[in-house]
């Protein structure tokens, strides 16, 4: 290349330089620029060399190629140019064969092999302006895909959140069932409890009169018994025998039936008193009381005396009571004074029940 042609690919060089350097202060900048000379060209099977490149160099995308001829000479410069263009799609192109930019020819590529002359103005105006668009466009499609990523994964938080909305709603659907079924249970309970106060009511005032009517028989016999012993002393004072025997039958007789009367009247107290243990067993669940009594008690008391080692340990004790020896298991721990109860093991008591046996420990 003579010195002159290289004086004018220097400037060209030059030329870009500038352009890239405005470039960077952009707002929005063309990355990866650089400006090369003697770049090579492939075209066809045919290497060339172009006198000046400027571009994104390691892509091969070029932005625009310089043909450089020395002052005043066209030669087939133009049309080399255009074939540079050809060949590698790029958007410009600059013949220059002067030294001063104000001569220089520059093309926009149309495409199909048709070209536009510019003015210098115009190419630096457009010359980065389809790289900056095309950068916006592959920013917006990034901040596309990465709306579309967002979009995604609102779209599985809110197929979650329904997701979970719906098992909320069926557990508020089985508490519900579940609250209707402890509100029915409540219903039937008051209802049932209503009625067996109503028949406990019932039961008592029943017994109550039933007791009432045994006590005023009882009020009766002893009147009247009072009355014959009574005219049994007036006999024994006028020594009338035969009356007074006759009268003496009538009090064993009155006497015998007060002890029948007084017999059934126990039971039927006891019948009351066992119904109502046995009532508020069963409604209340209430623990049994540790000492039944009647209106006889047939408790029993005895004392026994262990050793401090066997009330540490447990032992077995054995004691007398209604004529017969009772072996018990005293439990390990014992305490001085404490009371052990043998259920059912006391004295016979009005009806078929009988007391406790008692049995206080002491330790020595």
């Amino acid at each position: 290349m003579k010195s002159n042609e290289r004086v004018v690919q220097n400037l060209v060089a030059d030329y870009f330089n500038n352009l890239k350097s405005k470039n960077l202060r952009t707002s929005v900048k063309v990355q990866h620029l650089s400006v090369q000379k003697e770049w090579p060209i492939q075209m066809g099977s045919a290497n060339r060399r172009a006198d000046v490149v400027i571009g994104d160099i390691g892509r091969k995308l070029y932005y625009a190629i310089a043909e450089c001829k020395k002052n005043g000479t066209v030669g087939h410069g133009p049309d080399q140019l255009k074939s540079y263009l050809c060949a590698t799609d790029t958007p410009f192109g600059i013949f220059a064969n002067n030294t001063s930019p104000r001569f220089w020819t520059f093309y926009k590529n149309m495409r199909r092999g048709q070209f536009e002359e510019i003015t210098q103005s115009d190419f630096e105006q457009y010359l980065f302006e389809e790289q900056r668009i095309q950068s916006k466009i592959e920013r917006l499609k990034k901040e596309v895909c990465q709306m579309q990523d967002k979009e995604s994964e609102l779209e599985d938080k809110i197929r979650s959140k329904e997701r979970k909305s719906d098992e909320v709603g069926q557990k508020i659907s089985q508490l519900q069932q579940q609250k209707f079924r402890i509100e029915s249970l409540i219903k039937n309970s008051r209802q049932q409890f209503k009625q067996d106060t109503q028949t406990r009511n019932s039961t008592s005032r029943q017994l109550q009169k039933r007791i009432n009517q045994l006590i005023g028989q009882k009020m009766d016999l002893e009147l009247k018994i009072k009355r014959l012993r009574q005219d049994i002393d007036i006999l024994e004072g006028l020594k009338l025998d035969a009356t007074r025997q006759e009268l003496q039958e009538q009090v064993a007789e009155l006497v015998t039936q007060r002890i029948e009367l007084e017999k059934v009247l126990g039971t039927w107290v006891f019948k009351v008193l066992r119904w109502f243990k046995n009532l508020f067993r069963n409604n209340t669940h209430s623990e049994e009381k540790p000492h039944r009594k009647s209106w006889h008690d047939g408790d029993v008391h005895k004392a026994l005396t262990i050793s401090s080692l066997h009330a540490i340990t447990g032992c077995k004790g054995i004691v007398s009571a209604n004529g017969k020896k009772l072996n018990f298991k005293i439990p390990a721990g014992v305490k001085n004074g404490q009371n052990l109860r043998l259920r059912g093991q006391g004295n016979s008591i009005v009806g078929d029940e009988t007391g406790d046996l008692y049995v206080k420990i002491s330790v020595a």
